[in-house]
């Protein structure tokens, strides 16, 4: 009875990082002149709205571009880094087990954090275009 509950607290414990704050992360853009159209790796989001928001994983490069007719063309690529929580590993798993949880964290993608402003707890991209 007791191993049991060992090993089902090690197999929970295995990728804090991915327990904690997942494979994705939310981001809001907001743009500026209304009308202008987003998109985010080719995918666009709005042709209409201010605002859009999306779910990007957090293990890739995104690219984000805005348009507007008589407005200069906007575009940034949104870059990742490790995350901090991938420490968690070295905090809740035994030290036997701690290449266990990175692995699954760096494999899944949840070991890393997009690199983005943050307003108010909020994850954004800002986009002001310059018309004529």
């Amino acid at each position: 009875m007791f191993k049991s509950l060992i090993a089902s607290v090690v197999i929970g414990c295995t990728g804090c990082a991915s327990i904690i704050h997942g494979t994705t992360q939310d981001v809001t853009v907001y743009v500026e002149p209304l009308g202008s159209c987003v998109s985010i790796d080719g995918n666009t989001l709005t042709c209409r709205e201010s605002v859009a928001h999306v779910s990007l994983s957090r293990d890739n490069q995104h690219h984000v571009k805005a348009w507007k007719k008589g407005c200069q063309d906007y575009s940034q690529y949104i870059t990742y880094s490790v995350s901090g929580v991938l420490a968690a590993n070295l905090l809740f798993i035994f030290p036997f087990l701690w290449g266990t949880g990175m692995t699954i964290d760096m494999l899944s993608g949840a070991a890393y954090s997009l690199d983005l402003q943050e307003t108010n707890g909020y994850e954004r991209i800002n986009v002001i275009l310059r018309c004529e």
